[in-house]
C-alpha cells in the first residue's frame, strides 16, 4: 500500500483516530457518571467528617480561645481535599485503563491490517529511507530511522485523546499513562 499525499495519509487514519474518539467518549461517559457518583459520595462522608472536625473546634475554640479551633478546621479541609483528590485520582486512573483496553480491542478489528499498513506508510513517509517499522503487541507501530522514532501505537493514541478530553473536561493530565 503506497500513500503518496498528506490527505491520503489523513483520509487512511481517519477511521482509526474516529473509533479511537468514538471509543474514548463512550467510555469517558460511562466513566465520568461513575465519577460524579463516586466524587458525590466522597464529597458526602467528606462534608460529614469536616462538619463532625468543625463542630469539634467549635468545642475546642471555647476551650481554647479559637487557635485550636481554627487548626481543626483547616485539617478539616485539608482531609476534605484529599478525599476528594484521591476519588478524582482513581476514577481518571480508570478511565485510562478503559481507553487503553478500548485501544487495544482495535487491534482485533477486522479492519486492522489496514489501518496498521496506513501507519506504517506514514511513518515511513515521514522518517524516509532506511526506516525500520515494528508491531506493537497492543495494536499500532513504531518507526525507526537512524536516530529519529516515531511512536504510531493505539495506546498513544488512546493517551492523547485521554489527555485531550481532560483538557476539555478541566481535568490534570493523568500520569497513570505514563
Amino acid at each position: 500500500m503506497t500513500i503518496k499525499s498528506k490527505d491520503e495519509i489523513a483520509a487512511a487514519l481517519a477511521p482509526v483516530a474516529q473509533e479511537l474518539i468514538t471509543a474514548a467518549e463512550r467510555d469517558a461517559t460511562a466513566q465520568l457518571a461513575t465519577a460524579d457518583q463516586t466524587v458525590a459520595r466522597a464529597a458526602a462522608g467528606a462534608r460529614s467528617q469536616v462538619d463532625s472536625l468543625v463542630a469539634n473546634a467549635h468545642a475546642q475554640a471555647e476551650a481554647d480561645a479559637g487557635a485550636a479551633a481554627a487548626a481543626e478546621r483547616a485539617r478539616g479541609r485539608r482531609e476534605a481535599r484529599a478525599l476528594i483528590l484521591a476519588a478524582h485520582r482513581e476514577v481518571v486512573a480508570a478511565l485510562a485503563s478503559s481507553a487503553r483496553e478500548s485501544a487495544s480491542h482495535l487491534a482485533k478489528d477486522p479492519d486492522y491490517p489496514m489501518w496498521r499498513d496506513a501507519l506504517a506508510a506514514y511513518a515511513t513517509q515521514l522518517l524516509g529511507a532506511g526506516t525500520v517499522v515494528h508491531d506493537d503487541p497492543d495494536g499500532g507501530v513504531v518507526a525507526e530511522a537512524g536516530d529519529r522514532r516515531i511512536d504510531l501505537r493505539l495506546a498513544g493514541f488512546a493517551e492523547r485523546a485521554l489527555t485531550e478530553l481532560g483538557a476539555e473536561l478541566g481535568l490534570e493530565p493523568p500520569e497513570v499513562l505514563a
